[in-house]
């Protein structure tokens, strides 16, 4: 991939973020998708109570943030760089927002 800027072509990078159960993950690929960079962490959990799974979203979204900075650094390119963004994320973990935020994880049971 590449793009035209002030008359020079410029190589431009797509980023792959994965919010997982457990994980966060992002790579940086090039057009051959080869992976030029990488970094994940661990999701932090909370267990308020019994059979209860709860993030912290602003938590989760500093976490999200750092990968996707930490994988461009790796990758040894600039944020300028890069191009387009694929998210991927749980589809039951939902966000409320009524006396206190919090974001209840699909391993959650509570009734």
């Amino acid at each position: 991939m590449s793009r035209r800027k002030n008359g020079v072509i410029e190589q431009t990078y797509i980023l792959s973020v994965d919010v997982g159960t457990t994980t966060i993950r992002c790579h940086v690929y090039d057009s051959a998708a080869k992976v030029r960079g990488t970094s994940s962490r661990k999701v932090e959990l909370l267990y308020p109570n019994p059979g209860w799974v709860e993030l912290d979203p602003d938590v989760l979204w500093s976490q999200f943030v750092s990968v996707v900075k930490e994988a461009v650094e790796a990758s040894g390119l600039h944020m300028r760089q890069m191009c387009a963004l694929g998210i991927s994320t749980q589809r039951a973990t939902f966000t409320t927002w009524n006396r206190y935020v919090l974001s209840l994880s699909t391993d959650d049971y509570r009734k």
